[in-house]
């Protein structure tokens, strides 16, 4: 454990969790700087896993529809939009279809901005 003082966990899940794993490889892949993946980075993470129905919220995300795509939904919003885009991002890449709308968006919307950030997720 880090040095700080450990999230404390509702009493039902730490009788029915124990502490969380070493953190898995895919924890790593995920920030640039794989250093950053300490105890408490995966304490944070895996706390909410120990809630009553994190379950059933986590299948649902899995099994679910997959909701509104942003070309279908940008057209709607009114507001100024900015896109912050990980030039290393490896969930969505800047290269991939979210990525590349996002860039056009900013070209073809004087509202729209994308701006690239150095570092991953």
């Amino acid at each position: 454990m880090s040095q700080r003082e450990a999230i404390p966990l509702p009493s039902h899940a730490s009788a029915m969790h124990p502490p969380p794993p070493a953190p898995p490889p895919i924890v790593r892949q995920v920030y640039r700087n794989p250093a950053a993946v300490d105890d408490e980075l995966v304490e944070f993470i895996y706390r909410p896993s120990c809630d009553a129905g994190a379950l059933g919220v986590f299948v649902s995300v899995l099994t679910g529809p997959p909701g509104p795509r942003p070309w279908d939904i940008a057209p709607r919003v009114s507001a100024p939009l900015l896109a912050m885009w990980g030039d290393t991002d490896t969930f969505v890449p800047v290269d991939s279809p979210v990525g590349n709308f996002f860039r056009r968006l900013a070209d073809e919307r004087s509202d729209a901005q994308f701006h690239l950030l150095e570092g991953g997720y």
